[in-house]
């Protein structure tokens, strides 16, 4: 069974005193050569039975790596106008304003 582990990576994408950040396999994980990109979720911590975060801080996050993960930079998933974050030329989000239905 080891050898069929050789060449597999830990990366740490998020660690903040007092958050909990789990969930990626929730979120999803894709690859293209060198380019990573893994959601996840961020909540603030809190010590308890159960799920150890607070429910209500929530967020879906996502993270990037362009260096085979190497480096990560770090983005809200719903956050408006999220495209103008990163260039153009690495956006898989529209360039176009989100607008919420009327």
């Amino acid at each position: 069974m080891r050898d069929k582990c050789q060449g597999i990576r830990h990366w740490k994408v998020c660690a903040q005193d007092g958050k909990f950040a789990g969930w990626p396999a929730n979120s999803g994980l894709w690859a293209w050569g060198n380019e990573l990109l893994v959601g996840f979720a961020l909540a603030d911590h809190q010590v308890k039975e159960g799920h150890t975060y607070r429910r209500e801080t929530a967020r879906q996050k996502f993270a990037r790596s362009l260096d085979g993960g190497e480096t990560w930079s770090r983005l809200d998933a719903l956050l408006r106008n999220a495209a103008a974050s990163w260039p153009a030329e690495l956006s898989l989000l529209p360039r176009a304003p989100l607008t919420s239905p009327a």
